[in-house]
């Protein structure tokens, strides 16, 4: 039998775990933490530490139609996001001092 290859690791690409049927995108790499975090094409999230990744058999694979139906009905405050402020300078102060700060 053929041995499996490693599959790197890369942020914004979808894989394949050939095992489950899982397919996953990878949107973050802490190589100073030992993680591949990704999300699933369902919107769940993981991690894989290093060993568990290279001994995962996976492959890259295309990303899928719906990929972001898991985010469905979601609202921003889902995301961890209530700041409500629409930081438009008009109402923040002068415009002019804005552009004064960006000249100095």
């Amino acid at each position: 039998m053929a041995q499996a290859q490693i599959v790197n690791p890369v942020v914004e690409n979808w894989y394949k775990e050939l095992e489950t049927k899982a397919i996953f995108k990878v949107v973050a790499i802490d190589e100073g933490q030992d993680s591949i975090e990704f999300q699933y094409d369902n919107g769940d999230v993981g991690e894989y530490d290093w060993d568990s990744w290279c001994t995962t058999v996976l492959e890259s694979v295309e990303a899928p139609e719906d990929w972001n139906a898991g985010f469905n009905g979601l609202e921003m405050d889902d995301f961890g996001y209530t700041d409500n402020d629409n930081h438009d300078p008009v109402h923040q102060g002068n415009v002019e001092d804005i552009y004064d700060l960006l000249e100095d």
